[in-house]
């Protein structure tokens, strides 16, 4: 009953706590998670490794191996052999962990006031943006636009299916939802 009582004000606090965090020129007052992936165990094929489960891991030159707790205890020496990338490895050296890690949404500062954004609230990213991120607020004082983000859908070459899909969402949003000004590009891209 508590339980519940507390969510009840984390939501209430999250959706009163964005319009004053919003006039102080930040995106929002949420803090945005990450849910643990599941891992794929370095042992049998089709081996999977769940979210709050223990694993043995091992890490070396930018690779990762992860064992869930059943493959490891079913080697019977005292080293793993990891391929010709680690080799043998003693059991020793890999670390028992839980897969429950939450990763916070990355944040972007503005260049010139310092304020902190999250990255998927102002939807930057530093591979488009090499030059670093400037805020709504910063970019109006001094009467400047933002820079158009060359990579967009609406960028990318069509095709028969993608002019057919983009029809019909469009149409979907125009009947269902009324809304006019929204028209999403959609674009089919082939590996």
């Amino acid at each position: 009953r508590v339980h519940k009582f507390c969510n009840k004000l984390c939501d209430l606090f999250e959706t009163e706590i964005d319009g004053p965090m919003q006039r102080l020129g930040y995106c929002c007052g949420k803090h945005y998670f990450y849910n643990p992936q599941v891992l794929c165990c370095y042992g049998n094929q089709l081996c999977m490794i769940p979210r709050d489960a223990q694993y043995h891991s091992y890490s070396s030159n930018f690779m990762a191996y992860h064992f869930c707790k059943r493959c490891f205890n079913d080697i019977h020496t005292d080293a793993v052999n990891l391929g010709e990338e680690a080799g043998a490895v003693p059991k020793d050296e890999f670390k028992e962990m839980r897969n429950n890690v939450l990763d916070s949404e990355p944040w972007c500062w503005c260049k010139s006031c310092g304020r902190k954004f999250h990255q998927i609230c102002v939807l930057h990213l530093e591979a488009i943006w090499p030059q670093g991120y400037e805020c709504s607020t910063c970019l109006a004082e001094r009467h400047e636009a933002r820079k158009e983000n060359r990579f967009t859908a609406k960028a990318l070459p069509t095709n028969q299916l993608s002019a057919i899909l983009e029809e019909r969402v469009n149409s979907y949003i125009i009947k269902s939802i009324n809304l006019q000004a929204v028209s999403p590009a959609c674009r089919l891209m082939l590996f």
